[in-house]
């Protein structure tokens, strides 16, 4: 029997077989410990990735990561429950979790890191000037982090700001 495949799913296909050419392989490991919608993953340092946050089947907000891939397993508990966050992986190897909705679904500017070594969560010494969900975040090369647009308590964001751990800039 013949079936037809519509355009997109063609296209959607041709990206994987282009990932795929890229990437080289494909790992199919064991599922998250916790299911996750609006998580965000990061790539670790050493090669591990970490999923963060999100929001569960109910739609409440988590405050877990854990490393995704073999053994998947939580690692520890943020300082409070995310989802629409931003992470980035540092140039010292620790993660940068900034803004999203909190477990009550407030927009937020607070910051935590992430220690890969400690395997543990603390608040950042500083928040970002705007509170933000479902921005983008880029890691520059001095180390400091280009944060842009994304959701604000008042609506869309055009704004942009260079968050450096202490302090943030406009």
């Amino acid at each position: 029997m013949r079936r037809h495949i519509q355009p997109a799913a063609i296209a959607a296909l041709a990206i994987c077989f282009t990932l795929l050419s890229i990437v080289g392989q494909v790992v199919i490991d064991n599922p998250m410990s916790t299911a996750r919608d609006a998580a965000i993953a990061v790539a670790l340092k050493d090669g591990r990735i970490l999923a963060i946050g999100g929001k569960d089947a109910a739609g409440n907000a988590l405050d877990t990561a854990e490393y995704l891939g073999a053994g998947s397993a939580l690692v520890s508990k943020l300082a409070s429950p995310r989802t629409g966050h931003i992470a980035v992986t540092l140039n010292d190897g620790r993660v940068l979790i900034a803004g999203g909705r909190n477990a009550q679904g407030a927009i937020v500017n607070t910051t935590e890191i992430f220690d890969p070594i400690a395997e543990s969560f603390s608040l950042a010494s500083s928040s970002m000037l705007e509170a933000r969900a479902g921005a983008t975040a880029t890691l520059l090369e001095d180390g400091r982090v280009f944060i842009a647009g994304g959701e604000g308590p008042s609506g869309v964001l055009a704004s942009t700001e260079i968050f450096e751990i202490g302090r943030a800039h406009v």
